[in-house]
């Protein structure tokens, strides 16, 4: 399959298509445009770069919902605008996944005893109703931050250990288990099979 990808050539001062990658690693898989990869360079050593005009970077993702890898460290990229200069700061975070969902696949409504550890941590310990046929999200005050996570699913009809480790760098996904009576399956939290992101002389990905 081709990258995942948005067409952002609508506006003439664009000349990089957007990669919609949900982690983009300067130092991994991607072959990001050389201007693009100094300027985030500039940014995660230093504490600020600016330019001139429009960031490449800024052409090549959505800074607003992207996230940069760099040597095993996630930097949420900030541009900011004064007059015509641009400037690029990139802070130290933690990415998040989407919240757990849990949908009932029983021919009847259920209620479900869950708890769940982080990193080894307690993480969250609730009981919630589900109808037949319903599903329900999980909300957690933390968020669902990248890492390991373990725990337990109980019904009247069964008792699983769950787990699954977030980290996800093509798409923002959500972790999911579907309950049967005797089963649960899931988490349902691989990646989509798309290629990582380079650009052609023209801007253009690579497919």
């Amino acid at each position: 399959m081709g990258n995942t990808a948005s067409d952002v050539k609508d506006d003439e001062k664009s000349s990089y298509e957007r990669c919609s990658w949900y982690i983009i690693e300067i130092d991994g898989s991607h072959e990001l445009p050389e201007e693009a990869e100094e300027e985030a360079m500039a940014a995660i050593e230093g504490e600020r770069y600016e330019t001139e005009g429009k960031l490449v970077l800024e052409e090549i993702m959505n800074a607003d919902e992207q996230y940069l890898r760099y040597d095993d460290q996630y930097y949420d990229p900030v541009v900011e605008k004064e007059g015509d200069t641009s400037y690029l700061t990139a802070h130290k975070t933690t990415p998040e996944t989407g919240p757990l969902t849990l949908e009932n696949g029983i021919g009847d409504d259920i209620v479900v005893d869950l708890s769940l550890t982080y990193e080894g941590d307690d993480f969250l310990s609730e009981t919630v109703e589900i109808e037949e046929g319903n599903d329900v999200k999980i909300a957690s005050e933390k968020g669902y931050p990248y890492g390991s996570y373990e725990g337990t699913l109980e019904t009247e009809t069964l008792s699983e250990n769950i787990g699954w480790t977030a980290a996800s760098q093509k798409v923002k996904r959500e972790p999911r288990y579907d309950i049967h009576e005797e089963y649960v399956q899931g988490p349902w939290v691989g990646d989509y099979d798309t290629r990582p992101c380079s650009w052609d002389e023209d801007g253009e990905l690579k497919r």
